[in-house]
């Protein structure tokens, strides 16, 4: 799995967790070209991305997300409260370009693609946040191969 962390702090965040089958974009706090930029300065050209995954509403986290929904198509996964807010903070272009939502939960297990994901609640002051934990499924089979082919460990 490789992990391209784009922008952390307060002007934006945004992410791009990758295997060779998925790409993963978690939050989309910076604009379509500044995200682009970025992605060609760590030799990276995405054609698609798998989906897209917010933490929680703040601006910092979901800023682009329209600009990204537009780019990528991609679906979005989020909680139904922190879809909400955004709802009620992002402008119009939001809702035109919301095509597939998946609403998740804390506590809840999902998949994308070849990657399993867990979501968590977290302490914040936003609607609904979420931590997200990711475990490749190859690294999954792998580790449960090596178990039952060792029995003494």
């Amino acid at each position: 799995m490789r992990v391209s962390i784009l922008a952390s702090g307060s002007s934006g965040n945004i992410t791009l967790l990758e295997t060779e089958r998925t790409r993963l974009l978690i939050d989309a706090g910076l604009g379509k070209r500044e995200t682009l930029a970025r992605l060609t300065a760590v030799e990276r050209t995405v054609e698609h991305i798998d989906g897209i995954l917010i933490t929680h509403e703040h601006t910092d986290h979901c800023n682009g997300l329209p600009q990204m929904l537009g780019l990528w198509k991609a679906p979005l996964y989020v909680t139904e409260p922190t879809l909400g807010a955004m709802q009620r903070m992002l402008p119009e272009t939001f809702g035109k370009r919301l095509k597939r939502v998946e609403a998740i939960q804390p506590g809840q297990h999902f998949t994308v693609g070849d990657i399993d994901v867990h979501a968590f609640a977290i302490p914040h002051d936003a609607a609904d946040p979420i931590g997200l934990r990711f475990v490749p499924m190859a690294r999954r089979w792998r580790s449960s191969r090596i178990s039952a082919t060792c029995p003494n460990w």
